[in-house]
């Protein structure tokens, strides 16, 4: 017969387990990137242990080649590390097939580019609601019309990228990432092609946004002040991170 205090350990260590499900969204251990170029090894990734809770903001400042965008890219399931280990939302992210990353990337993450990246034959409305398609949502339209009304451009769904101000298409870049909910964001110098102002409004509305929906986001930026406003901010520089 098992035991109370074998019972009650099980329990324990079972809720131990969801809370750190909960808790830690993102966990990498010793997370090597590393490419071959004829004889000469380039380590991008020098063992980056760290994580990320659900909800929180955190910014990834450095300088150029440091590995951020790298590192964003093996976190979204954009791109495999070299060896170590990296957990998203509870899956183990170098076993998942290319088939099973698509899915993920798809149920868990939304990612806004600095290039913006909208389909230039389609409108906002349907940038928006693409990846909803895709996820063979029946109401795709009418969630994407929600969620630009929020970011501001209900009167525009019908516009063209080539029809938008580059902050316009950033908030139909933003729009297109958070409609379906995601639980991260990555952001890649979100407002690196936008002017001081411009980028600011676009700033404060991707955090508002992440905030009320409860979206962690890890944020690309060489911009300091933008870093001062995230929850936590770490630093990579020559493949190393602190």
């Amino acid at each position: 017969m098992v035991s109370v205090a074998t019972i009650c350990n099980s329990i324990n260590y079972i809720q131990a387990e969801i809370v750190n499900f909960v808790t830690n969204l993102i966990s990498t251990n010793d997370l090597r990137l590393q490419f071959q170029i004829g004889d000469k090894t380039i380590q991008v990734l020098n063992g980056i242990s760290f994580e990320v809770e659900a909800g929180e903001i955190v910014t990834v400042v450095g300088p150029s080649g440091s590995g951020k965008t790298s590192l964003m890219m093996i976190l979204a399931g954009l791109e495999k590390a070299t060896s170590g280990e990296v957990s998203v939302a509870g899956q183990n992210l170098l076993k998942l097939s290319e088939d099973q990353l698509a899915v993920f990337r798809r149920q868990s993450v939304g990612i806004i580019f600095q290039n913006f990246h909208l389909v230039p034959t389609m409108t906002a409305l349907e940038n928006v609601a693409l990846p909803l398609e895709f996820a063979g949502h029946s109401n795709a339209m009418t969630q994407a019309s929600e969620i630009l009304d929020k970011v501001g451009l209900e009167d525009r769904l019908t516009s063209y990228p080539g029809q938008l101000s580059g902050g316009e298409q950033q908030r139909v870049g933003i729009a297109r990432a958070m409609v379906a909910k995601p639980k991260i964001l990555f952001a890649d110098e979100p407002t690196g092609n936008l002017d001081q102002d411009t980028g600011k409004r676009v700033t404060d509305l991707l955090f508002s946004l992440c905030r009320d929906q409860g979206s962690a986001m890890m944020l690309i930026t060489h911009d300091p002040h933008l870093a001062t406003l995230a929850d936590r901010q770490v630093h990579l520089q020559n493949g190393h991170l602190s």
